[in-house]
């Protein structure tokens, strides 16, 4: 956890930004590809420790890390969901609504789609009140028997 930490402070966006070979054909497909992937594993550390953290209960620890995979990420529906619930269960229902609404209006503008089905429906379980904060799950209630079944 603790490299993973340091990996993730170390990453400070693209690899060799503003540097350029004129005329390498090679050099520029090397480079991107290098960029995809170091891209790629910044992510994939961001959810490790969101998720270590989140699975232990420490939700504030969770969104500084959570912050960042969005803005690494920003059209990616999964990564700003993950957001959205840490949001709730942290107790920042209001802030967690926004980001919904900051997250559809970007997916409209940028690709003229609505989140994902699970996006929605978790706005929806925050806006109703139904989402269960310690486990970040939907809470629903039986009909008849009014019990919670998570």
């Amino acid at each position: 956890m603790d490299r993973m930490q340091q990996a993730i402070r170390f990453y400070q966006g693209d690899f060799l930004a503003g540097f350029s070979v004129s005329d390498s054909v090679t050099y520029d497909e090397w480079l991107i590809l290098e960029r995809e992937q170091l891209h790629r594993q910044a992510l994939e550390a961001l959810n490790h420790v969101i998720n270590a953290y989140e699975g232990r209960g420490l939700i504030d620890f969770a969104l500084p890390y959570a912050w960042r995979q969005v803005e690494m990420d920003l059209w990616n529906d999964d990564r700003q969901q993950q957001l959205i619930r840490l949001l709730a269960r942290s107790g920042r229902r209001s802030e967690a609504l926004s980001q919904y609404e900051k997250c559809r209006q970007l997916l409209w503008d940028e690709l003229g789609v609505e989140p994902a089905v699970e996006t929605q429906t978790l706005y929806e379980a925050i806006r109703s009140e139904q989402l269960d904060e310690a486990g970040g799950r939907l809470a629903i209630r039986a009909k008849r028997r009014n019990q919670l079944i998570l």
